[in-house]
């Protein structure tokens, strides 16, 4: 017993000494500069900031205020944790499976303590200006590589790049943009210079958004801006019934474009105003993808119990559906050319529109493996082998992974967020900038990236902490109002 309280005592004497607001800072700034070269950094980042503020948590008070009763975030992340993990009993690669949803509960976990520890710490202006002063270094970087196409990678990997390395970057900084804004003017005071010199740091970043390869994010900053202007000329009421019809929109559209697309007239006028091949090919990969979860592939052996509870985490990654092949229509002529296009110009097309790296000359049809996309070719059109190890569709990533139950937990968990959004009806520009925000997230995860990716889990964690931290009184830190709701007994409830 005497051991226990010798090691306690010196684990708090250790905690005791961390300078935590000198790391807040570095990590804060370091943050969105390294997002530019190395996005995949961002995880650990995230990883070492929660074990930062769980220690000063630890410190200041009693852990039991970290996951609160009645906190309704908690209740539902414990109950999409305990139902993936069941799930895994049931995937087609239970191994994998098992070992990416320890990875997924980590990162569930991390993120969730950052967002506790940004409520609670004493250093919020501080970070608040880290992070600031990280976006313009990171914005000043993109502007750079988008001028130079890529002069500094070039210098760092001594290879040739690609501008759509710098898609992850991108999409982290228009997902931030409103909130680094937002929580400069409320808790730093800023001077008329701030908001005269913000006005061309917002031209800066959406001429990178623009320069830059990631239609994605064209499109997401474009409906998003549009919503918010919206949104704020609209009743609390209104406001409410346009993002529910939004979210709806949202997971209509991926169940039911497949459907909509294969009509005659939806075809011709795509092939007619969008040449661009990724659109296409995203298009076959949702549809095989929604038929493989409604049980509609022939060569694949599904089940109802598939369709209700998924294939399993990371599902995509197995070798039965790396052996799948799905045709796709391309648009004629491409880029106004009068003949079709060789095998070897659609493969080139494919890398530079679609970010494939190992598109290789010759394909062999028993050799071919999931990154060989092109399969056969008898314009116009291509047969594909092997589905990418995530759909570019976050709805039905989880349809797949985790049938129509997950996809319910889902759909609460996002309804979650909205209710959550709402509560900032005493600030109208801040519900009409978390509410931009959150279209800005559906739509590129709504065509990009794979919900599992570490990175990407650490970039939602992020921006939700830092919207709730538009919810904490600046001049008084919830640090202080845990402690007063302890010494009267009384349960502090978090807003989300």
């Amino acid at each position: 017993m005497s051991l226990f309280f010798s090691l306690k005592e010196s684990l708090l004497r250790v905690i005791e000494s961390v300078p935590f607001p000198q790391i807040y800072k570095i990590v804060f700034f370091t943050l969105l500069p390294l997002s530019v070269f190395a996005p995949l950094g961002i995880t650990a980042l995230m990883c070492l900031l929660a074990v930062v503020f769980f220690m000063e948590m630890a410190r200041n008070f009693p852990l039991k205020y970290i996951f609160q009763e009645n906190n309704k975030l908690v209740f539902l992340l414990g109950i999409i944790l305990i139902f993936s993990f069941f799930s895994c009993f049931g995937s087609i690669i239970k191994g994998e499976s098992f070992k990416n949803w320890v990875r997924i509960a980590s990162l569930f976990l991390a993120g969730y303590v950052v967002l506790r520890g940004l409520q609670t710490t004493s250093c919020q202006k501080e970070i608040i200006k880290s992070l600031r002063a990280g976006f313009i270094v990171a914005l000043i970087l993109l502007f750079i590589e988008s001028m130079t196409d890529g002069f500094i990678l070039i210098l760092i990997k001594q290879e040739i790049v690609e501008l759509f390395k710098y898609n992850k970057s991108v999409s982290v900084m228009i997902l931030l943009a409103g909130p680094v804004f937002f929580l400069s003017t409320r808790y730093l005071a800023p001077s008329h210079l701030f908001y005269f010199l913000s006005a061309p740091v917002f031209i800066v970043l959406i001429y990178v958004v623009f320069s830059l390869k990631h239609d994605a994010s064209k499109v997401a900053v474009i409906i998003g801006s549009i919503s918010f202007v919206i949104l704020y000329f609209l009743s609390l009421k209104s406001r409410k019934i346009f993002l529910q019809i939004l979210i709806c929109f949202c997971f209509a559209g991926s169940l039911t474009i497949p459907k909509i697309y294969s009509v005659p007239i939806v075809k011709e006028s795509a092939f007619q105003y969008c040449k661009k091949l990724s659109l296409y090919h995203r298009v076959a990969i949702w549809t095989t993808v929604r038929q493989i979860a409604f049980n509609q592939v022939k060569d694949l052996e599904g089940s109802v119990k598939h369709t209700l509870f998924g294939f399993g985490i990371e599902s995509l990654k197995s070798d039965i559906f790396s052996r799948l092949t799905y045709t796709w229509e391309l648009p004629s002529p491409i880029e106004s050319s009068k003949t079709s296009p060789k095998q070897s110009e659609i493969r080139k097309m494919m890398v530079e529109s679609m970010n494939l790296k190992h598109i290789k000359e010759a394909l062999d049809p028993d050799k071919a493996s999931s990154d060989q996309i092109l399969y056969k070719y008898n314009f116009p059109f291509v047969t594909s082998k092997g589905i990418p190890s995530h759909p570019h569709n976050f709805i039905l990533h989880i349809l797949l992974d985790l049938g129509l139950v997950g996809l319910l937990f889902l759909f609460l968990l996002i309804e979650l967020c909205v209710c959550g959004i709402l509560r900032f009806n005493s600030h109208p520009v801040y519900l009409c900038m978390a509410s931009g925000t959150l279209i800005i997230f559906l739509i590129i995860a709504s065509i990009s990236y794979g919900i599992w990716q570490s990175w990407w889990i650490c970039v939602i964690w992020l921006v939700a902490s830092l919207l709730q931290l538009l919810k904490v009184k600046p001049e008084k830190s919830q640090q202080e109002e845990i402690r007063i709701s302890d010494e009267n007994d009384l349960k502090f409830d978090f807003v989300l």
